[in-house]
């Protein structure tokens, strides 16, 4: 979709390995996941986070972004791969929740992160490029998607949590 384009196309492109990721959960969920299929899916999802973190933070440091949105993002990627990485004990039991859990969190992840935060450390990159020049005063809707961001990352970790319980129980 044209409403998670940043303008970024390495980003961009990314992207959309994000959405096929988010895709073959989906097919994964309308039918009987095997514990297998889950793993190889969870495993393209690592390797993708790794990657596409890797060359936005290299983006990042390329250009003087504003500091504080830049922090920001870094600490949502922290989040993120904190709360795939704590998918590790769950994979191997009970896939059909493992693989809501995922999906809710993608599906929130792509929604937010890419079409707020990504775009704009996107348009703030594009007009270092073209020689613009930009403000570094973080804005009100700066500090509320950094704000957003956070609750996302306490939200994902305690509903891994919950999901533990769950299959503890």
């Amino acid at each position: 979709s044209d409403q998670l384009e940043t303008g970024l196309e390495i980003v961009d492109q990314q992207h959309l390995k994000l959405i096929a990721i988010v895709n073959k959960l989906a097919r994964l969920q309308s039918g009987d996941a095997a514990s297998d299929e889950l793993i190889s899916v969870y495993g393209d999802l690592k390797n993708y986070t790794l990657y596409h973190f890797q060359q936005e933070e290299d983006e990042m440091s390329l250009w003087p972004v504003d500091e504080a949105n830049k922090m920001a993002h870094l600490k949502a990627h922290k989040g993120f791969i904190e709360r795939i990485g704590k998918i590790d004990e769950l994979i191997g039991s009970h896939p059909s929740y493992v693989i809501d859990h995922l999906l809710a969190f993608l599906v929130k992840w792509l929604i937010h992160h890419i079409s707020d935060v990504d775009k704009r450390m996107a348009r703030e990159i594009i007009a270092l490029r073209a020689g613009e020049a930009v403000s570094h005063e973080s804005t009100n809707k700066d500090q509320l998607s950094n704000a957003i961001s956070e609750l996302y990352d306490g939200i994902g970790v305690r509903s891994l949590e919950v999901l533990d319980l769950n299959i503890q129980l």
